[in-house]
């Protein structure tokens, strides 16, 4: 997207606005534009879940990351509730994933504009595998949640009080756990079967029974 003559992102593509997102970042609706999210609805089987991603934007560019930045969220909440809950956050924190958030020492023009915030999670610039002018490193959305309870969960990413200088989250492949995570299939090609021995499995389901199935059959 930076070479001369390839298409740009930084171009109006949704025009819409998301009252979720605005809210749970605690701006206007009216700066939010552009918005798209996905949103489903899932019952885990587990107390937490978790999934990997990570955020691209063209917006590491000169000093935008110092002071302006798109935004998006993860927002999950318990079926019944209202509020929704933010879980794209820097670990160990409350703080949103964001390119303000996340980024290098910014200098422009050999001055430095901003010192580095959360540098460890900045993966770096102009990296080919998004073809976006920056990424960070891959992240970790998790929240501890209640076990066969409905949960809603919508991930929405829109541009800031612009429509310029677009912003990504990708999201990794199969990497969404809902519990029931037996470990790595015991096969014999694998060298790791167990005919004629035993094995401790963890099911990571909070439940004093079980039953256990063999091609459907108890």
């Amino acid at each position: 997207i930076s070479q001369p003559g390839a298409t740009l992102l930084s171009y109006t593509s949704t025009n819409k606005n998301d009252t979720d997102l605005s809210s749970s970042i605690g701006v206007s609706a009216s700066e939010i534009n552009d918005a798209s999210f996905i949103k489903f609805e899932f019952i885990p089987k587990s107390n937490n879940i978790s999934f990997r991603y990570l955020m691209a934007s063209e917006e590491y560019e000169g000093d935008y990351p110092c002071n302006f930045a798109d935004t998006f969220a993860f927002l999950l909440k318990k079926d019944g509730d209202s509020d929704y809950q933010n879980i794209a956050l820097i670990p160990n924190t409350t703080t949103p994933v964001s390119i303000t958030n996340i980024h290098d020492e910014i200098n422009v023009n050999g001055i430095q504009v901003c010192s580095a915030k959360n540098k460890q999670y900045f993966e770096g610039y102009a990296i080919g595998d998004t073809n976006f002018n920056g990424r960070t490193k891959v992240l970790v959305a998790k929240a501890n949640v209640i076990p066969n309870q409905k949960y809603h969960i919508k991930l929405v990413v829109a541009d800031f009080r612009d429509q310029d200088f677009d912003t990504a989250v990708f999201l990794e492949k199969g990497s969404f756990k809902l519990g029931l995570d037996l470990g790595s299939d015991l096969t014999i090609a694998g060298n790791n079967s167990v005919c004629g021995t035993e094995t401790l499995l963890t099911s990571n389901i909070e439940s004093n029974t079980y039953k256990w199935f063999k091609d459907d059959v108890l």
